[in-house]
């Protein structure tokens, strides 16, 4: 998701060689995809990466691994967000709806999403609760 938010990083790291670049990506990710199918088979848990891990390298792995795999699913979360509200921005700002977006609308696109989002799903919650 970061390659996506800024390319322009990418593109002065290998220069003409992004596609080459992101297919190397895409296969190592097919790779990793591969050996979480079959640590599946070898290893029956409904935990992910930190039972592999744990029952593979030990509990004290599996803990910093599980703890990583936390980080990760949080800066996972942000970047995903900021995504959203810079790609939103944008898109407001091509259309016309918004010719001159602040450099901090981005966020306020995220929050007001993520607070409409939070306001539907307690209201969806307590519509059911009466019903």
């Amino acid at each position: 998701m970061a390659a996506d938010i800024n390319p322009q990083g990418t593109g002065r790291s290998v220069g003409r060689a992004v596609p080459l670049a992101f297919l190397l990506a895409g296969v190592a990710v097919l790779l990793l995809a591969y050996v979480f199918v079959r640590l599946c088979q070898h290893f029956h848990s409904a935990g992910s990466v930190y039972a592999f891990v744990g029952a593979s390298l030990g509990p004290r792995a599996g803990l910093v691994a599980g703890w990583c795999l936390l980080g990760a699913y949080l800066l996972f979360g942000v970047v995903t967000s900021s995504a959203a509200g810079i790609f939103g921005a944008a898109f407001l700002q091509e259309t016309g709806v918004w010719a001159h977006p602040a450099r901090w609308s981005s966020f306020g696109l995220v929050a007001a999403a993520l607070l409409a989002a939070l306001w539907l799903a307690c209201h969806r919650r307590s519509a059911a609760l009466t019903c």
